[in-house]
């Protein structure tokens, strides 16, 4: 490997589908697939600061890859919940002057 940061191997994980028919275009076509949960912490621990990141890897076409962004950060309740009560207001407001 070069750079970057091994946080495990997941090869023993792979599942050959030789023998099924109709799923690869050859006849002797292997087919592999990794199903992974990360925790974000794991990737916090290896120097990822939040920013998107992608996840490349080989195995016959060598074009498999997934690209993520990070899950969107939270927005604090209190101050949502207290533009609601503020917009009603200001239209109450606005409709009282109206009929003044």
């Amino acid at each position: 490997m070069k750079g970057g940061v091994k946080l495990g191997d997941v090869s023993a994980l792979a599942i050959d589908s030789t023998g099924q028919k109709q799923i690869g275009q050859w006849a002797d076509d292997t087919h592999y697939f990794y199903e992974i949960a990360l925790s974000t912490q794991l990737l916090t621990d290896a120097g990822w600061q939040g920013e998107s990141f992608n996840v490349h890897w080989t195995m016959n076409c060598a074009n498999d890859t997934i690209i993520t962004d990070p899950p969107a950060a939270n927005v604090p309740e209190p101050g949502t919940l207290a533009l609601l009560p503020l917009g009603l207001l200001g239209l109450a407001a606005l409709r009282r002057r109206k009929t003044a």
